[in-house]
């Protein structure tokens, strides 16, 4: 089992440079997180959350057996959402474009991602840990996450509502 304070995250890059970049090998698994961040630069949006402020601005947190194909389907998806390919793709082209419009003094500059490989057997418990966490730390998941994994939903339900609910 993977400590998830001991993730050994890359830095934070641009979204569209994963169709040049040559850092992800194909079929690097692992966990990623998205996030939005200012037109200055690598400087991220805070994101008002139900028990906070999230000021690393992360809209999805995910895992991939296949990191580059998957931050590629992120991109394109943004890019051009008439494309979309995943659910939480296209829902990050509406976020965006939303969040522009509603803070006209923040415009999301850019799109970013970040991630740490790990081993193909290791990344849906990880995951799963750092959907928890953020749950714990914000009463809810990331905007683009819509699925709580099944492993910790129980655990989830218990820290919102102090026990799991028999039925939902």
């Amino acid at each position: 089992m993977v400590s998830i304070e001991m993730l050994e995250w890359k830095n934070y890059a641009e979204i569209s440079t994963i169709e040049h970049s040559k850092a992800l090998g194909k079929h690097q698994s692992g966990v990623y997180r998205v996030r939005l961040a200012k037109n200055s630069g690598n400087s991220p949006i805070t994101i008002a959350r139900f028990r906070g402020k999230d000021k690393e601005g992360l809209i999805s947190i995910g895992e991939s057996v296949d990191l580059r194909r998957r931050i590629k389907e992120f991109y394109r998806s943004y890019a051009y959402p008439d494309n979309e390919k995943h659910s939480s793709c296209f829902r990050l082209a509406l976020y965006v474009h939303f969040t522009n419009q509603r803070k006209q003094s923040v415009n999301v500059g850019e799109v970013q991602y970040s991630y740490a490989p790990l081993a193909e057997n290791e990344i849906q418990e990880t995951e799963a840990m750092l959907l928890a966490k953020y749950f714990r730390d914000f009463g809810e998941l990331p905007p683009l996450n819509s699925n709580v994994p099944g492993k910790f939903f129980g655990e989830m339900m218990k820290l919102r509502f102090g026990e799991a609910p028999t039925k939902i």
